[in-house]
């Protein structure tokens, strides 16, 4: 029997940063995602879904507003501006984070479990992740 939980995350998709090194040679990881793995946490808890246990497909769909660049002043497509954001941040960066956010909330034992993840973005008039978790025997 396939398990599957669908939840959506508002606000501002964040990449996973670089972890950095301390002078004193320790590493951390930049809190500029933080914010953003509060949000994930946050939609996972309030979904409801249980746990999942192992072999997870993931898809994730992150939807980014447009730079104001894109837009003439009445809100139209410039032309030329690009369909897709084609820039940063990266795809499998902002997939990183809210992998980290899930296994940190315990939505699946540890990144492990992943057997397959897809992760697309695109823009929209509103931004946020929709994330879509199906648990295979």
């Amino acid at each position: 029997m396939n398990k599957t939980a669908h939840f959506h995350v508002t606000g501002t998709p964040a990449p996973q940063p670089r972890p950095r090194m301390t002078k004193r040679g320790h590493t951390y990881n930049p809190p500029s995602a933080d914010a953003w793995k509060a949000a994930v946490r946050t939609a996972w808890r309030e979904s409801g879904n249980p746990p999942f246990a192992r072999h997870i497909r993931m898809r994730l769909e992150f939807f980014l507003a447009r730079p104001a660049g894109h837009l003439t002043k009445r809100g139209a497509l410039v032309k030329g501006a690009p369909a897709h954001p084609v820039g940063r941040p990266d795809v499998d960066n902002l997939a990183k984070a809210v992998m980290d956010a899930l296994g940190d909330e315990k939505a699946f034992p540890n990144d492990a479990a992943v057997i397959s993840l897809s992760a697309s973005k695109a823009y929209a008039d509103f931004a946020g992740c929709r994330i879509t978790i199906t648990e295979r025997d």
